[in-house]
């Protein structure tokens, strides 16, 4: 038998009837099940519990990363370059440390210190003379002269420094010339009446000079020593002058010195100055002088060696201004003498020093 043949209305229908077969019946709300009620009850304190775990759990992952972070805060804080060893110049070693002109600041702060330093005020003129090209005016000279045995306290008492006024008075009617020795003793006479008495009680006897523009030093050794029995005394001279000449001149210049302290019964009538034990010691490798105008400085280095009690006349070894110097230059001795004065000069000088480096007339 043939198949009819599905008409229009037929697949309609069939799809009517598909569509609209029977679903199962949708539940009313209140046919739904309780899904809360099929979980466990738990209750709300449960419930923050579980949340604090979790938030735990969460953060556990969390903690290296934290760590980390805290690693490099505490590597910047950790002094990494202490235990390196300083840098030091291959040839520091083979260079000697240079000596401070004036050795040990801190005894300038004695009453000794602060007593000899106090005897010079220095002025505008004074000040400018420590810069070079200038020529070291007499107060900062004996300033500088002072503030060497400031700080040498123990050798500061047995040192007379003597004013330069002395030379002066020495040196007067050309005795360095053509003068005759009627002169010389005339110049002595007037001389003794200007230095301290008891000289002759000093180890030391300093004598800064200025001859011709220039300044000089003579330095006398135990001048006691020509006076007693058995003994002998020394002269240096640190200048340009006739050694002969300016022997002759000091033995005179001490033997008046010794008559003046005699009358004033210091000393017994007796008492001879005797010439000829004073004799001369010199320097050896004393450089010459390079320019006219560090003489000053010169004579201020020239005496920090002298004194010196490792190198110096202190000492029992040869004078030799190789070890004398200690490497030091004129240059160095401008500059220290310019931080001293800085730091430890009289009101009036500071105040000075403000003034003329505000005004730009001398520079650091």
């Amino acid at each position: 038998m043939s198949k009819r043949p599905s008409s229009p209305e037929h697949i309609l229908q069939a799809k009517r009837t598909r569509i609209e077969c029977p679903e199962e019946p949708t539940p009313s709300e209140s046919e739904k099940p309780d899904l809360l009620a099929q979980k466990s009850p738990i209750s709300k304190e449960g419930e923050v519990a579980k949340v604090l775990s979790d938030a735990k759990e969460n953060a556990k992952p969390l903690e290296p990363v934290a760590k980390e972070v805290a690693q490099p805060k505490i590597a910047v804080q950790e002094p990494k370059e202490v235990a390196k060893p300083p840098i030091v110049h291959p040839d520091a070693a083979k260079q000697p440390a240079k000596p401070h002109i004036f050795a040990t600041c801190p005894a300038i702060q004695d009453s000794h210190g602060k007593q000899l330093i106090s005897q010079v005020n220095l002025k505008e003129a004074d000040i400018l003379s420590i810069k070079a090209p200038k020529l070291l005016t007499e107060n900062t000279l004996m300033f500088c002269l002072n503030l060497v045995l400031s700080s040498n306290p123990k050798v500061a008492e047995r040192v007379s420094v003597l004013s330069p006024e002395v030379f002066r008075c020495l040196s007067k009617r050309d005795v360095f010339g053509k003068g005759i020795l009627e002169d010389i003793h005339e110049n002595c006479q007037e001389a003794t009446k200007l230095i301290p008495q008891k000289i002759f009680e000093k180890d030391i006897v300093i004598m800064p000079m200025k001859y011709e523009g220039h300044w000089m030093l003579t330095i006398i050794l135990q001048p006691f020593n020509a006076v007693i029995e058995d003994g002998e005394s020394c002269m240096i001279i640190l200048g340009d002058l006739d050694e002969q000449r300016m022997k002759t001149i000091i033995e005179t210049f001490l033997s008046y010195h010794l008559e003046d302290q005699k009358s004033l019964l210091q000393y017994s009538p007796t008492t001879v100055f005797h010439c000829e034990r004073l004799k001369m010691a010199r320097i050896a490798n004393l450089p010459k002088r390079e320019n006219d105008y560090d003489c000053g400085p010169f004579v201020v280095l020239f005496l920090q060696g002298i004194l010196s009690q490792e190198h110096g006349i202190l000492s029992e070894g040869s004078l030799d201004w190789t070890d004398l110097s200690g490497g030091m230059t004129t240059k160095n001795v401008r500059n220290q003498v310019w931080k001293m004065i800085s730091s430890v000069g009289t009101p009036d000088s500071n105040s000075c020093i403000k003034e003329l480096l505000v005004t730009g007339r001398v520079a650091i």
